[in-house]
C-alpha cells in the first residue's frame, strides 16, 4: 500500500494505475456512472493487505483516474490547516471528474471516541474530513474512498458518513501463492515456480 507518485495539489497524489490511457471507453463509461452515483465508501483490512491495490486495480479496469490523500501528506504540506488540503484535494478531483478519491489511514484522521488521539488536533482533522465528506456529495463524478484498519477504530460520525462499509480479507491458499508471484514480478525478480511459491506462502505466519 505504498504510497503514489506525482504530488497534486492538497497533498493528493495521481497514481499512475487511474491513468485513463489503454482503457475501453465502455469501461470509461461504466466507471463515470459509478462515480457520480456511488456514496462514500470505507475500506477496513489489516495493514498491507492490499486495499489501496484493490482501488488502484479497479480504477485501472473502469477508466477511473484516481487521486490519493493520506495523513502524512496533508500535515507534512499543510500542518494544522488540514482543512485546506481536504478542499485543495476536492478542487483537484472535481476538475478530474469523473474520478476517485482515496483518504487512506482515515483512523488517524478520525479517531474514534474515547481514544487518545481524540481530542486536541485529532478533533480538528476529524471536522475536516467530516467537512470533506458533505463538500463531496455537492462534487458531481467523484466517489469518495476512505481506508482503515479496523472500521471500529474510526469515529462514528465519519463511520455514518460512508453507507457502503467493506472488509478487505487477506488472500488465502492459491491467492497468496499469486500475491508472491505479483509482488516479485513488480520487483523485477523472477516469479518462483508454483510449487515453491504455495509452500513459501503457507510458510509465512500473517501472510498478506
Amino acid at each position: 500500500e505504498a504510497g503514489a507518485t506525482g504530488a497534486g495539489a492538497g497533498g493528493a497524489t495521481a497514481s499512475p494505475a487511474g491513468s485513463r490511457c489503454g482503457v475501453p471507453a465502455s469501461m470509461g463509461g461504466d466507471g463515470a456512472e459509478l462515480a457520480a452515483s456511488a456514496s462514500p465508501v470505507l475500506l477496513a483490512g489489516s495493514r498491507g493487505v492490499g486495499k489501496t491495490t484493490l482501488v488502484r486495480r479497479l480504477c485501472r479496469s473502469l477508466g477511473l483516474l484516481l487521486l490519493e490523500v493520506s495523513p502524512h501528506e496533508l500535515s507534512r504540506q499543510h500542518g494544522d490547516a488540514i482543512s485546506d488540503g481536504f478542499r485543495l484535494a476536492l478542487s483537484a478531483a472535481g476538475r478530474s471528474a469523473p474520478c476517485v478519491l482515496l483518504i487512506e489511514s482515515a483512523e488517524e484522521l478520525a479517531p474514534a471516541a474515547g481514544s487518545e488521539e481524540e481530542g486536541g488536533s485529532g478533533a480538528a482533522a476529524r471536522l475536516a474530513l467530516l467537512d470533506a465528506l458533505r463538500a463531496a456529495s455537492r462534487v458531481q463524478g467523484v466517489l469518495l474512498v476512505l481506508t482503515a484498519v479496523f472500521a471500529r477504530d474510526v469515529h462514528a460520525q465519519v463511520r455514518s458518513r460512508c453507507p457502503l462499509q467493506l472488509a478487505v480479507a487477506p488472500p488465502v491458499g492459491l491467492g497468496r501463492a499469486r500475491a508472491l508471484a505479483s509482488a516479485a514480478s513488480a520487483a523485477g525478480l523472477a516469479p518462483p515456480p508454483p510449487p515453491l511459491a504455495a509452500d513459501l506462502a503457507s510458510s509465512f505466519h500473517g501472510f498478506v
